[in-house]
C-alpha cells in the first residue's frame, strides 16, 4: 500500500501523542522558530480545541499535522483530524528519532519532541497518513481487534493450562509432605495409613479432574 504524497505546507503542527495528554507545537516554514504551543487533553474536548487554536494561529493557512505512531493512542486524534479535512502524517518514531539525531536535537522531553516532530513534518515533507480513507481505517481496526482477540484467547487458554495442573500439584504436594512426616516417625503406624488413604484420595482426584477437563462446557 502506497500512501499519498502531500504538498509543502506552509505551517506544521507537531504531536507528541500520549494517553493522556497531547503536546503541540506550531512551527512556520520560514524558521524554525515556534508560532505557538499548547498542551490538550488526548480526547474529543482538546481535538475540538486544538482545531480552534491552531486555525486562529495560522489563519487558514496551508497546514500538515504530524504525530508518532504511538501503539493506537494517537488513532483517536489523526481519525478526528482526517475526517475534519484536514492533512495528517503519522510516522513511524525511528524515522523522528534518526531526524532528531541528525538534527543534534538531545533534549528529550515531550515539549522538546513536539518541536522535532513539526520540525520533522517541515523538512521531510512526510507523507499523507494512509488510514484517512475510512474504508482502510475500518479493516485496520477490525485487523487490529481481531489480533487482540488472538491474544486474550491465548491468555485464556494459558490460564485454563495452569487451573488445569494447580489441583493435581497441590495434591502432590500435600503426599510429599506427608512422606517426609512418616519417613520422619517410621514407627506411627496410622501416619502409613494416612499415606495410604491419601495416595487413594490423590488417584481419585486425579482421575475425576480428568474427566471434568474433557467435558465440553455446557455440559
Amino acid at each position: 500500500i502506497v500512501a499519498e504524497e502531500v504538498s509543502m505546507a506552509m505551517f506544521a503542527v507537531g504531536i507528541d501523542v500520549s494517553k493522556v495528554q497531547n503536546e503541540i507545537c506550531v512551527l512556520g516554514s520560514e524558521s524554525t522558530k515556534e508560532l505557538g504551543r499548547i498542551s490538550l487533553p488526548n480526547n474529543p474536548r482538546g481535538f475540538d480545541e486544538l482545531l480552534v487554536w491552531v486555525n486562529k494561529l495560522v489563519q487558514g493557512q496551508e497546514l500538515l499535522f504530524c504525530m508518532e505512531s504511538t501503539g493506537g493512542y494517537e488513532l483517536e486524534l489523526a481519525c478526528y483530524l482526517s475526517d475534519n479535512e484536514q492533512r495528517v502524517c503519522v510516522e513511524n518514531p525511528r524515522r523522528i528519532k534518526h531526524f532528531i539525531m541528525a538534527k543534534g536535537m538531545t533534549n528529550k522531553t515531550d515539549r522538546a519532541d513536539a518541536k522535532a516532530i513539526a520540525s520533522y513534518a517541515l523538512a521531510m515533507n512526510p507523507r499523507e497518513w494512509i488510514l484517512k480513507d475510512k474504508t482502510r481505517r475500518q479493516l485496520a481496526m477490525l485487523s487490529r481487534h481481531l489480533e487482540n482477540l488472538h491474544t486474550e484467547v491465548n491468555r485464556v487458554q494459558n490460564r485454563l493450562e495452569r487451573a488445569r495442573q494447580l489441583p493435581t500439584l497441590i495434591l502432590s504436594q500435600l503426599q510429599a509432605q506427608l512422606e517426609l512426616i512418616v519417613n520422619a516417625h517410621p514407627n506411627q503406624l496410622h501416619f502409613k495409613l494416612d499415606l495410604r488413604g491419601l495416595r487413594r484420595v490423590v488417584v481419585a482426584t486425579e482421575h475425576e479432574l480428568s474427566r471434568l477437563w474433557r467435558q465440553p462446557l455446557d455440559a
